[in-house]
């Protein structure tokens, strides 16, 4: 009994916070008369948005120490802002709005080294005017001033596992670690062991949010739930889909329809083990078993005799010796059935079928030998363009349309050599020869041509 390579789960590499400077200390706003100029101090605070991926994200904001915590993410002020004006810096208009302040003058307020009407310099999310010595914050991005306890809800981020505002550091820096794709900021101080994380899309739980655990202590966030495939039975409607995705679309039907079954893990961990595929192998991530093609593989060979030359013959066809007649041994392949991991959402499960299926189609074929970095970056291929046409399919359904692009987003940036350099070299072949002529290459040569 054989098995195709299982289909890994990357593991997100723990994220380590970043800082930015610290910045000068919430300045205070002056009036002044008509005509008497003058610079104010500028002031401070400033943020950031964060990369993706599993790195961390760093911002800085001012608002004055001790100021009152942040409410829940469920009690945050819902507000639509208005996008930042330009901050015009002809020292003869206000700041503000542009206007010159008339040949006559008139009452202005300094701050943040600029005049300002005094109706103009006002909180930029909250509306209020500033009155003369208001302590205000101000971010290098935004020439908007702020109320420091209104700063906060616009440029400081809430921590998505504890609903708090991150904290803001004795020198005055804001940093955070991020969830990759969903950019989920999270507070420093939360142990990454100990979140809890769906097994399905890799959200993160929030704190008080319920998430039904499976039987086997996975759980799956509220999101993935709503599709999730339980059973065999429940896996059959979409096994079809998938298959029709091979014949119709790809027009790479398979020879017959070997059996699907969805599994517990460590029957899926059990089966890889005795393949010697248990996630040990350096090329590769670490990874949980997510499915697994199994199939048996015959050798047949030819009937042989010598006649009285010495000279080595098959019943039919001369060969030049026993070990060419070796090498011209038929192999016949039978695909057995394709294990899946049970309790994972729609779109998650179909792109895992649709990589085990590139395993079964090419064992029907009687390619048993490919290097390990073709045959998973081929397979890789089929659950990316499978979840690509699914995409175009849920059209108005942006939830789901969003879900599949990031089981895409984690095939394409995978960075393992054999299934993320597999999968990049494959795309590459596919986009310059299309399909056919790839597989046709690969059955030939065992590689990607360029």
């Amino acid at each position: 009994m054989g098995s195709g390579p299982p289909r890994p789960t990357p593991e997100l590499p723990p994220a380590s916070p970043t800082r930015t400077p610290a910045l000068p200390p919430v300045e205070r706003s002056r009036s002044v008369g008509s005509g008497s100029g003058g610079a104010g101090g500028s002031g401070g605070g400033a943020g950031a948005g964060g990369s993706g991926g599993a790195s961390t994200s760093s911002g800085a904001g001012l608002p004055p120490k001790g100021a009152a915590p942040a409410p829940s993410a469920a009690l945050r002020p819902q507000v639509t802002l208005p996008p930042p004006a330009p901050l015009y810096y002809d020292p003869n208009k206000c700041a503000g709005c542009g206007k010159a302040f008339g040949l006559l003058g008139g009452a202005f307020t300094v701050a943040a080294g600029r005049k300002w009407h005094p109706a103009c310099f006002k909180c930029g999310f909250c509306g209020e005017a500033m009155l003369p010595g208001t302590a205000f914050s101000m971010n290098p991005g935004d020439p908007r001033p702020f109320h420091p306890d209104c700063y906060k809800h616009v440029h400081i981020p809430t921590c998505h596992v504890c609903g708090t505002y991150i904290p803001i550091e004795p020198d005055g820096r804001v940093s955070w670690k991020e969830n990759g794709f969903w950019k989920e900021r999270f507070c420093n101080s939360h142990d990454e062991s100990r979140l809890v994380r769906c097994c399905g899309c890799t959200r993160i739980q929030k704190h008080g949010e319920e998430w039904p655990p499976l039987p086997d202590g996975r759980h799956l966030c509220l999101h993935c739930l709503g599709s999730v495939v339980l059973d065999t039975r429940e896996a059959q409607p979409l096994y079809e889909d998938v298959l029709a995705f091979y014949r119709d679309e790809m027009r790479l039907p398979l020879q017959y329809k070997p059996p699907v079954l969805l599994v517990d893990g460590p029957t899926l961990n059990e089966h890889a083990r005795k393949e010697g595929r248990d996630g040990t192998d350096a090329a590769a991530p670490v990874f949980h078993v997510r499915g697994l093609c199994v199939w048996n593989a015959y050798s047949h060979m030819p009937s042989m005799m010598r006649d009285r030359s010495g000279m080595v013959r098959s019943v039919s066809t001369a060969l030049r010796s026993a070990g060419a007649a070796a090498m011209a041994g038929i192999v016949h392949c039978s695909v057995q059935v394709v294990l899946v991991l049970y309790g994972l959402p729609r779109l998650l499960c179909g792109s895992i079928l649709a990589h085990e299926l590139m395993h079964a189609w090419l064992r029907m074929a009687g390619v048993v030998s490919l290097p390990l970095k073709v045959e998973e970056g081929l397979c890789q291929l089929m659950a990316c363009l499978w979840l690509d046409r699914q995409h175009e399919l849920l059209h108005g359904k942006p939830e789901e349309q969003r879900l599949a692009s990031f089981f895409s987003y984690q095939i394409r940036t995978e960075p393992s050599e054999v299934y993320g350099d597999g999968f990049r070299e494959a795309l590459e072949a596919f986009q310059s020869h299309g399909l056919t002529a790839m597989l046709n290459n690969i059955k030939r040569y065992g590689r990607f041509l360029p």
